[in-house]
């Protein structure tokens, strides 16, 4: 029998025992999408740089009287995140081909507010409600994704799916196949088909599946084809283009070490999860500061960071060059699901203001965001041209 049910018990019987005032819900939900739309909207204005033109001019726009399928045959550069390049050739046409940052943007940031909205209403039967709002939060802040929220490329759209697939491995780890499969099966599918890398993070659910999936062989693995068959099918259409996706592949920059990649990703997790990582510290080591933690969600937890790093590695060590970081990013989505899993209980978020604790995550996204900007105008001033999360 799935422990859903049982979670969805202990979180409103926690409620039942505080009766100080809550602010609702959905007031919380918008409270998160605003701080999602404060921290984005000033970048929506920005000017498109370089990777964005391309994706506009190439594919979105294309050649004189190019249709849509020419953006699932053409592939001269990774630059083709396809299945939202083909959003972008229908959003441009209905636009009338303006050239207005914001507006064009628009079905990124679109995708970034769905991205938020659904770790809240997806993630809440794992993580609780309260919990839940708290991990839309760290999502919409991060220092880490919200700078790729906004691009006119592929990556709120991969973000969005991450969050759907997330969420629908979790049901099939614990036997809710219906509910698994319907969160996860096309979300699945079109991963790869947005940037053919995301087939590692389909593959590193798939294993999580296994992994903290109950019953016998036989049951793991159906739960596990359930959720790794439609990445494969996915990633299996790039067959069909295949010369021109090996040239590609071939010319593919990076970076000089596998191991930088590794402490990068690293460095920008610990950015990402901001306070979280204290209250893991603390979940970890002080247990008498737990309100309880159940067995299954440290396994939950330890499944899903050991299939991402998994992942990763086979990602880093698969590549004739060391990836970018940015091809990693979307493996933050199953990390931030784990990190709040395993504390999920902490005391931080079950007896604090929910505006206390949504306060350490935005001052720590801050301050890792001024950081960062003060290390990356130092580098640009001294002719570098840094490709890194942060």
């Amino acid at each position: 029998m799935s422990d859903g049910s049982t979670e969805g018990r202990e979180d409103r019987a926690g409620q039942s025992q505080d009766h100080r005032p809550r602010l609702s819900p959905g007031t919380l939900g918008l409270l998160v999408v605003a701080v999602l739309l404060a921290r984005v909207l000033v970048w929506m204005q920005s000017d498109l740089w370089y990777d964005e033109v391309v994706t506009l001019v190439e594919f979105a726009i294309g050649g004189e009287g190019s249709g849509i399928s020419r953006v699932f045959r053409h592939y001269p550069i990774a630059n083709n995140h396809m299945v939202f390049s083909a959003i972008a050739w229908v959003w441009v046409r209905l636009v009338g081909f303006t050239l207005v940052e914001p507006v064009l943007r628009a079905p990124s940031l679109i995708c970034a507010v769905l991205a938020v909205v659904c770790v809240w209403r997806f993630w809440g039967k794992s993580l609780g409600k309260r919990v839940a709002v708290f991990a839309a939060l760290a999502l919409a802040a991060s220092p880490v994704l919200s700078p790729l929220f906004y691009q006119f490329r592929g990556y709120s759209l991969s973000i969005l799916l991450a969050v759907l697939a997330t969420a629908g491995a979790h049901e099939l780890s614990q036997g809710e196949l219906r509910r698994g499969a319907w969160l996860s099966i096309l979300p699945c599918l079109l991963l790869p088909l947005v940037i053919p890398s995301n087939v590692l993070l389909v593959a590193a659910l798939a294993l999580y599946v296994l992994l903290a999936r109950g019953g016998s062989a036989g049951t793991r693995l159906k739960a596990g084809v359930i959720c790794g068959l439609p990445g494969l099918l996915g990633a299996s259409y790039y067959l069909t283009i295949w010369p021109q996706f090996l040239k590609v592949m071939k010319q593919t920059a990076g970076w000089s070490s596998g191991w930088l990649v590794a402490g990068h990703l690293l460095l920008a997790l610990v950015a990402h999860l901001g306070p979280v990582c204290i209250v893991l510290a603390a979940s970890l080591f002080g247990r008498s500061q737990l309100v309880g933690q159940a067995r299954r969600e440290r396994r939950d937890a330890a499944a899903m960071v050991a299939a991402c790093a998994l992942g990763v590695m086979l990602g880093i060590l698969s590549s004739q060059s060391a990836p970018f970081p940015r091809v990693f990013a979307v493996f933050f989505v199953p990390l931030g699901w784990a990190a709040f899993r395993l504390c999920r209980q902490a005391s931080f978020w079950q007896s604090r203001s929910p505006l206390l604790a949504g306060g350490a995550i935005l001052i720590s996204a801050f301050a890792w965001e001024q950081g960062a900007d003060l290390l990356t105008r130092r580098q640009v001033a001294a002719g570098e041209h840094p490709q890194n999360l942060l």
